[in-house]
């Protein structure tokens, strides 16, 4: 039995990820990470998702994607986040992928009950850097490229594999 937690994230083309990495140093984020999360694994073969996301990524396209806006996400620890635009693309994918192993895939991240929010989270929240936010970010396009498969331990995060999408 495998005690983990594997991630598998949407990859950026440079421009968006150049833009969202330099807002989280702004922001005094140590390990900066333009991303956004598609789905959580726990106690799972780390090979199983990888050779999973291989084969996705050469059946999918690169698509479009635009950020249009910043929010903070409530709870116990709330984090502010850059919110894409949510387009037919955007929820396809996430879609298409969890129609194998959403049994394995945790919470926030599943296909059902509809909980997944797509975002890329900046940082914990304070007021100081809410109006970081404000006072940086502007809409910004650019393109999901591919996916790529992390380990998630303790206090980070270990790249399993990157596998680019279909021009």
């Amino acid at each position: 039995m495998f005690k983990n937690k594997i991630c598998v994230c949407m990859l950026l083309d440079n421009n968006l990820i150049d833009f969202l990495e330099t807002l989280q140093k702004k922001l005094g984020r140590d390990n900066p990470s333009g991303h956004i999360t598609i789905a959580t694994y726990e106690n799972i073969d780390p090979a199983i998702i990888l050779d999973y996301t291989k084969e996705f990524c050469l059946q999918h396209n690169k698509f479009k994607l635009k950020y249009t806006g910043t929010g903070i996400m409530p709870g116990e620890y709330p984090f502010l986040f850059a919110l894409p635009k949510v387009t037919n693309d955007l929820i396809q994918i996430h879609y298409d992928f969890h129609q194998k192993y959403d049994y394995k895939c945790i919470g926030h991240t599943s296909l059902y009950p509809n909980c997944w929010n797509p975002h890329t989270s900046l940082c914990s929240y304070s007021a100081e850097s809410a109006d970081i936010c404000v006072d940086y970010f502007h809409e910004i396009s650019g393109h999901v490229v591919g996916m790529k498969v992390v380990d998630v331990q303790e206090n980070e995060f270990v790249l399993l594999a990157k596998y680019h999408l279909m021009d």
